[in-house]
């Protein structure tokens, strides 16, 4: 990339409180989320004085800069809108000639050579791309005016995306209660954690579907099981559920995201899954749907977060909290309705997930026409 430079990152002493909570954007991987094919950035968690700038190896860069992260988590872009500096675990590109190059060209032509940059990192507990190496990396460099097209066709893909996860993002289920609605506790329409004992009998080799916590869904009623195991194997150890159960999370950060699902179309109707889960059963007056339903609900989320205990890094919400908390309950044809009302809505949520899914491959498809493939 003869029409760009490089400047690397670098981290003032952290025990030097002159150094901290100035005025200068202090960019980490912790700034980059995960799930940004470009992060624009206009602020970072943290920030830094000029005396921090001054004493130690970070670099101020200008404005429409590329970042690259490069160390440990290696290839997550950003492009700064504001004058940031960076930690020593990036390699930024600095744009020399732009009436030669494209700043946002370049940052996405470098999401192409994610693959290639791991490739070329070294290091034991930390692997890290050198700045001779990273050096090394090219990328074509048609006209500016082909690079702005090119741009150009690929935020309009963006947009597209960005509006559709706004829907995902921002949709939960939502009941309007009637005051004539009984309201009663969730032990009294459902079982909480059925007892395993009632498959006792069963062969030990029998096949079971069985749920790490990372397969249940934040925003689906339904999961997709991905494995089997046998029944001897997950007997002790693990929660039990059958299909038409709700599993909730009841861990943090698991439970907050709002990890919730229905099981449908288990291995001979049972599943096994993480200890984390609770199980609620309906009974007969109520639809497994319409305890989903309510569990989804952000006041019973925010609630639950405020009666969560436990120490350290995780807190669990408690089972007599989720065993007493009121829900609302019409009768099972008015049920029914509000039901399939919200299975409406999750449909066209579920078409906004598959227009994501499209136009990222979009996205893909026209980074790798830059290189011909």
């Amino acid at each position: 990339m003869r029409y760009s430079t490089y400047k690397a990152g670098g981290t003032p002493d952290s025990e030097n409180e002159q150094y901290w909570n100035g005025d200068i954007n202090w960019a980490t991987l912790v700034d980059l989320p995960a799930n940004d094919y470009i992060t624009y950035l206009s602020d970072t968690e943290r920030k830094i004085t000029t005396a921090g700038l001054q004493n130690s190896s970070a670099k101020l860069l200008p404005r429409e800069s590329v970042l690259v992260s490069s160390r440990a988590t290696i290839g997550r872009i950003a492009i700064n809108n504001q004058e940031v500096a960076t930690n020593q675990g990036f390699k930024n590109i600095l744009i020399k000639d732009k009436t030669k190059v494209y700043y946002k060209f370049v940052a996405y032509a470098m999401t192409y050579l994610r693959p290639q940059m791991n490739a070329l990192a070294i290091g034991g507990t930390f692997k890290e791309i050198s700045k001779t190496n990273f050096a090394t990396l090219e990328i074509p460099l048609p006209s500016l005016e082909e690079q702005r097209a090119i741009v150009a066709e690929i935020e309009g893909y963006q947009r597209i995306i960005d509006a559709a996860q706004t829907i995902v993002n921002n949709y939960h289920p939502q009941i309007t209660i009637n005051p004539n609605w009984q309201m009663v506790e969730l032990r009294t329409v459902c079982d909480v954690n059925p007892k395993k004992s009632e498959i006792s009998k069963l062969p030990a080799s029998l096949q079971v579907s069985f749920l790490p916590m990372a397969d249940l869904s934040e925003n689906d009623i339904t999961f997709k099981v991905k494995e089997t195991k046998e029944l001897k194997d997950v007997y002790t150890g693990y929660t039990y559920f059958r299909d038409n159960d709700v599993l909730l999370a009841k861990v943090t950060p698991c439970f907050e995201n709002g990890k919730a699902g229905l099981a449908k179309n288990l291995t001979n109707g049972i599943g096994f899954g993480s200890s984390e889960f609770f199980v609620l059963r309906a009974k007969d007056s109520t639809l497994p749907e319409w305890i989903y339903v309510c569990v989804k609900d952000l006041k019973f989320k925010e609630q639950g977060k405020n009666s969560m205990t436990g120490t350290g890094g995780l807190q669990r919400i408690p089972k007599d909290f989720v065993a007493a908390w009121k829900i609302p309950l019409p009768d099972i044809d008015t049920q029914k309705q509000i039901i399939a009302e919200i299975e409406r809505e999750q449909a066209a949520v579920d078409r906004a997930k598959e227009l994501i899914e499209i136009f990222t491959k979009k996205i893909s498809n026209r980074i790798a026409q830059i290189w011909n493939e």
